[in-house]
């Protein structure tokens, strides 16, 4: 009886220790540090992470402006895109998130993103932004409800997001003119792949290099333009769902032969060996191998990206400049061609994602005391550019200086140094940046060496123009693609809370004429790209399909249907 008892009782503290190990697993993280402070939990993704935002001057001072504790985590690009449904599902949302999710997963997930509008008055720096950037809170307004906030990085950024850069050096060299039409970017590819520009008697160039295809950021699909298709291939809207604004109606790129023109062009380069036969299936750093190479011997003649400092590094970027946006042949009229309008969504440092609040979280004063100091003057500058004195200066009036040696140490922008692009902060239009030279090598004039201008107005082509005439929208029905955004897609049923049907009632409000049968317009897209599968038989890729599609997109019909119209099959 007494063994029996003492097994008994054996038992009891090893279920008891069991219990209060999971307990202890299953517990919130601290709520508050040694002192009684609040804690407040921030996620962020960055395009580096070896540079710590907890021990900034930066964190710091939006401590001292909340008096809490701030406690920062921080994932690359890459492992965010590995994380994020994960995470998503297990309910795992940090207390604020910076550059993490987008309007589809606040719709999805709507219990883990707070309402913001109704604490505004918390946050009067946000407020203040959102009534002097109306247009900002198009992007983050789903209904009455703010689901985050974007961010304004000055009207030094108010550019195209996509550029198209070609070596110079290398023309000139060879004694080619700058192309003008897809043809003569032809020509002047096959010399750059057989003429040994670089001159280091090796066949190493890579006439145009890619990144991937699809509707986003450097997408070599911007050549839709040259057919007066406008992109606006930034801040998560209509273009990047394959829809565009054509005379006040919606009309898909699927349908269009602006996409089946392009997709034919880039099949033919390819085919010629003017674009790695890799490009869909590499990763980010056998892109750079080939952009950035060893700083000393240029590799690639041709891409599209950000800046050509950002997309070749600083030893050979100057070897490069900004192409006009190009005719697609001789006979294209000038005001047809255009290039991607994605201006508002660069300036306000919006691709697709913002900052946001769980509202499960503790500690819920304390978040809108940091939201608030960060979206104030200072803070919105230390959040972009640096802390504020250890690498910016303010020098009273407005204007503030960056220490270029400690700025740009590492990298043509403040990505290692601060939030950059990914903060949540507000650079008013009467701040004065000395020393920008991010934004300075994306505006300026037409036939710089070092630099690109987005150009609002229309402008004939000039033969000698070295610096691409970045057009904005001028046709009234053209401009409302600016506002055209596809919260809710048609047909899509979103989930688990909630799940509601979406419709085309976005594009109702903003006053764009719409199909009101959305059906049949997926069956007239089946239907095209049934007739584009058999123009495109002739293409036989080797390249695994899942593998060029983003994590983001590889699931939607869109990319599907882009898939079949290429032709690319798995191996």
């Amino acid at each position: 009886m007494a063994r029996r008892s003492v097994r008994l009782l054996a038992s009891i503290a090893a279920v008891a220790t069991m219990v209060t190990t999971f307990a202890a697993c299953g517990n919130k993280q601290a709520t508050t540090d040694e002192n009684g402070k609040p804690i407040v939990n921030i996620l962020v993704r960055r395009n580096v992470t070896d540079h710590p935002m907890q021990d900034t001057q930066y964190t710091k001072d939006l401590e001292a402006a909340c008096d809490c504790t701030i406690k920062w985590q921080e994932v690359s690009d890459n492992a965010w895109g590995q994380q994020k449904s994960a995470k998503m599902a297990a309910g795992e949302f940090p207390d604020i998130g910076l550059s993490l999710f987008s309007m589809v997963d606040a719709a999805k997930y709507s219990t883990y993103f707070e309402d913001l509008k109704p604490h505004l008055d918390k946050m009067p720096n946000a407020k203040k932004f959102l009534k002097a950037q109306p247009g900002a809170a198009k992007y983050v307004t789903d209904g009455t409800k703010i689901a985050m906030l974007p961010s304004d990085r000055g009207k030094g950024y108010e550019v195209s997001g996509t550029h198209m850069f070609i070596n110079k050096t290398w023309l000139d060299k060879l004694g080619l003119e700058m192309p003008t039409t897809w043809g003569e970017l032809e020509n002047v590819l096959e010399a750059f792949k057989t003429q040994d520009p670089n001159g280091n008697g090796k066949a190493d160039e890579v006439p145009m290099n890619i990144r991937s295809l699809g509707f986003g950021l450097w997408s070599p699909l911007t050549l839709m333009n040259s057919e007066g298709v406008v992109t606006a291939f930034m801040g998560g809207g209509a273009s990047e769902q394959g829809y565009y604004v054509d005379n006040g109606k919606v009309k898909s790129y699927y349908t269009s032969d602006a996409l089946k023109d392009v997709v034919s062009y880039l099949h033919g380069l390819m085919a010629k060996g003017l674009v790695p036969k890799d490009v869909l299936t590499r990763d980010a750093s056998q892109y750079t191998s080939q952009t950035v190479s060893d700083g000393k011997t240029a590799l690639t003649g041709v891409s599209f990206g950000w800046s050509n400092y950002a997309e070749y590094g600083d030893k050979l970027g100057d070897q490069y400049v900004t192409l006009p946006p190009l005719k697609k042949d001789a006979s294209t009229p000038d005001s047809q061609v255009k290039w991607d309008y994605s201006q508002e969504a660069c300036r306000w440092a919006y691709s697709g994602s913002g900052l946001t609040v769980n509202p499960n979280a503790a500690n819920q004063d304390a978040i809108y005391k940091v939201i608030n100091a960060m979206y104030g003057e200072k803070l919105s500058v230390a959040g972009f550019f640096g802390s504020i004195p250890d690498i910016v200066s303010d020098d009273g009036n407005h204007q503030y200086t960056i220490d270029k040696k400690k700025a740009y140490a590492e990298y043509p922008d403040t990505r290692a140094i601060a939030l950059q692009d990914r903060f949540g902060g507000w650079i008013r239009d009467d701040v004065k940046m000395v020393n920008d030279t991010n934004a300075d090598q994306v505006r300026l004039r037409p036939g710089h060496p070092r630099g690109t201008q987005p150009c609002r107005r229309r402008q004939g082509r000039h033969p000698d123009l070295r610096a691409p005439e970045y057009r904005g929208l001028q046709h009234p029905a053209e401009q409302q693609h600016r506002h055209l955004q596809l919260r809710e897609q048609p047909d899509r049923e979103m989930g688990p809370e909630g799940r509601h049907r979406q419709g085309m009632g976005r594009l109702r409000e903003e006053g764009v004429r719409t199909d009101p049968r959305p059906r049949r317009q997926h069956q007239d897209l089946a239907e095209v790209v049934r007739q584009v599968h058999q123009v495109a038989k002739q293409y036989r890729g080797v390249h695994r399909m899942g593998s060029f599609l983003s994590h983001d997109y590889r699931r939607t019909p869109h990319f599907c249907s882009l898939a079949i119209i290429l032709n690319w099959r798995p191996t």
